[in-house]
């Protein structure tokens, strides 16, 4: 996959229905096209998780022709988010998030599914948008994620 990428050749990762995939879910995806793409290449980080994770969010938008209305948190932008709880013990300690999402979370450790429309947690009814809990999450995701914008969990070590 990383020849494909470095030659400029669009990769995508998504799950295509219960019907040919059981789980549909996109992280243990992400988390195979790793492993295979390193085990393919006998190098180790063939793929960085950074990769990975955009191959799963703006080039899956990008390859259905939707990567100017959606795949990346910009302002204008249609997205549907989700919060991840990373202090459970299989994604702890996290030295890097993005790796610590594809390489050791697991789609049951996603705490809020959400939409435009609101916030859902799967021990309460959907929250309106204006929930502070729910309202600061992708801005706090997004600090974590940027390397260059110091975040709390980065002074915490």
């Amino acid at each position: 996959m990383a020849r494909l990428l470095g030659r400029g050749i669009r990769v995508a990762l998504g799950t295509d229905g219960a019907a040919s995939n059981n789980d549909l879910d996109l992280l243990a995806e992400a988390r195979i096209a790793g492993l295979v793409s390193a085990g393919v290449a006998a190098t180790p980080g063939e793929l960085i998780a950074s990769d990975l994770l955009r191959m799963a969010t703006l080039e899956g938008a990008r390859t259905l022709g939707l990567g100017e209305i959606t795949g990346s948190l910009v302002p204008g932008k249609w997205a549907d988010l989700c919060c991840i709880d990373l202090h459970a013990p299989r994604s702890w300690p996290v030295h890097d998030v993005a790796t610590a999402v594809i390489y050791a979370a697991s789609s049951q450790q996603v705490t809020t599914p959400g939409s435009p429309a609101g916030v859902c947690s799967p021990t309460a009814a959907c929250a309106p948008w204006t929930n502070p809990r729910c309202s600061n999450a992708p801005k706090r995701g997004a600090a974590r994620l940027d390397a260059t914008t110091p975040s709390e969990d980065s002074a915490n070590g």
